[in-house]
């Protein structure tokens, strides 16, 4: 009859409990198999669906919403927003809010969610590097952007399942005043559309964030809806999560 429960989307909530021998237990349950919690369908705070795992073993968070834009001479922050480069296609809808940057080295990486995957990118776009897409049985696509190259496993049309390998992580790609392609970081670029990669997985996974992300947030927290969410969380979650 004890339980908390940690997190919830529209078909399921996340709950911790504990069992008669006192042990402490942690699992999804549906939401009709618990009774007399709030079921206002109408609540914008609960999660959309779709049961997603975080595609890495990694979990230091280097950008999120706006990059830092810090400047160590002057220690100020000249944040600009997280770049989006498919959030002008509706079919995909990305959007700057939708990703985060996960710092890593080469690591495998993991679809999502069930799905289909929808494209398959290598050199085409300048920033992205190759990056697959996923459609996944929600309606919703994944993004998995600056793979390393020669490692995705996987074409278009193709069926893949939730924690299935998909490629390993790589690097970033810019061009620089030559046209020249060079490394800028190591990192996953990972988006879920209308869910948004850290909304939904903040309270699911212990997740690193630099104080450059933090402060970059803070500067915008006044504008952006975004920013204001992630400073409230930040100034609610300080010590007990992540690098401060």
């Amino acid at each position: 009859s004890d339980l908390e429960v940690l997190g919830e989307n529209a078909k399921s909530y996340f709950i911790r409990y504990w069992a008669d021998n006192g042990a402490k237990r942690e699992r999804y349950v549906e939401r009709t198999a618990v009774k007399g919690l709030n079921e206002d369908k109408d609540d914008k705070n609960i999660v959309p669906s779709g049961d997603y795992v975080w595609p890495i073993d990694a979990y230091n968070i280097s950008c999120l919403f706006y990059y830092s834009g810090y400047n160590k001479k002057n220690d100020t922050y000249n944040p600009k927003p997280h770049r989006a480069t498919y959030d002008k296609k509706p079919e995909y809808g990305f959007a700057y809010w939708n990703a985060v940057d996960i710092a890593s080295t080469s690591l495998p990486v993991k679809a999502t969610a069930d799905g289909t995957v929808e494209h398959v990118g290598n050199l085409d776009l300048k920033s992205y590097g190759p990056h697959v897409i996923i459609h996944h049985k929600d309606g919703r696509y994944s993004l998995y952007a600056h793979l390393r190259q020669g490692t995705i496993l996987v074409k278009a049309n193709q069926e893949v399942k939730k924690g299935q390998k998909i490629a390993d992580s790589g690097y970033s790609l810019a061009k620089d005043e030559n046209g020249k392609y060079t490394i800028q970081s190591w990192h996953l670029h990972f988006a879920i559309t209308e869910v948004g990669a850290w909304q939904y997985f903040r309270d699911r996974v212990s997740l690193c964030y630099g104080d450059r992300v933090i402060g970059a947030n803070k500067t915008k927290a006044s504008k952006d809806k975004y920013s204001q969410d992630a400073t409230e969380w930040f100034d609610k979650h300080k010590g007990s999560y992540g690098i401060y």
